[in-house]
């Protein structure tokens, strides 16, 4: 429901192709398929093309899009709408980022779209207003200017007139409160579940997990160069060791 509210909503942006997991994916990263090929099927709904299936992940899926000349090669890529925000660390797991990052490694502007946990999620409204709020970022891209590397919008799980506003956030820096239980299982092992995810204890009040909560849309521009430049200024090759490579001669 989340990729159909997504692909409708971005109609307004052009023309639409949607290449998508076949399967569930949730917290595969930015994982990609090395050891078996990629399967590929078209899936029709109402007798019309919808998009076309791939067997790998989010990020297989934009590589397929924009470099194995399924489709014309895109100008803009979504990903989304996820089930949950996508905020704070969760970002390092989540596929739906990691096909905005890669479509930006690609060269291609992107946004990842997604809308907080509910028991009845709204995908349509968070698609419209995830795409009324990057639209003047995607017209001032098609002009040429100049653009983030990628977008992740979170959109709060409230009706529209309940939305307080749009906010640029940065990324929570703070671990979320994880509960793993371990459990019997019916042959006698043990095993693990993540089993609760809480929020963040003490989190920044202007980072994504905390606006988010509070009621507002969330923009957050991600880079994907995860150099820590202010630890390289302040460490200096002689705070390393002198390991050399040499070789003996003769």
């Amino acid at each position: 429901p989340g990729l159909a509210a997504l692909a409708e909503a971005a109609r307004a942006f052009g023309q639409v192709w949607v290449v998508a997991p076949r399967h569930e994916q949730s917290g595969v990263g930015h994982g990609v398929t090395l050891s078996r090929p990629l399967r590929l099927s078209r899936v029709e709904r109402e007798g019309r093309l919808f998009g076309h299936a791939v067997s790998g992940t989010p990020a297989d899926c934009v590589k397929v899009a924009v470099t194995a000349s399924l489709v014309p090669r895109p100008g803009l890529v979504l990903s989304g709408v996820n089930f949950g925000r996508n905020a704070g660390i969760h970002l390092f797991y989540s596929g739906t980022v990691a096909a905005a990052i890669e479509a930006a490694m690609l060269g291609v502007p992107s946004a990842a779209v997604s809308v907080d946990f509910a028991d009845s999620p709204d995908f349509t409204t968070a698609a419209q207003v995830a795409c009324e709020v990057i639209g003047p970022m995607v017209r001032r891209w098609a002009d040429g200017g100049e653009a983030p590397q990628a977008l992740n919008v979170n959109v709060p799980a409230l009706p529209r007139g309940s939305i307080r506003g749009v906010r640029l956030a940065a990324q929570c820096s703070r671990a979320f409160v994880e509960v793993m239980e371990r459990r019997g299982s019916e042959d006698g092992s043990e095993a693990c579940w993540l089993s609760d995810v809480g929020w963040p204890v003490g989190m920044e009040e202007d980072s994504d997990v905390a606006l988010v909560r509070e009621g507002y849309v969330t923009v957050t521009p991600l880079r994907f160069d995860m150099t820590d430049w202010e630890w390289m200024r302040r460490i200096s090759p002689a705070d390393l060791c002198g390991l050399r490579g040499d070789r003996a001669e003769g």
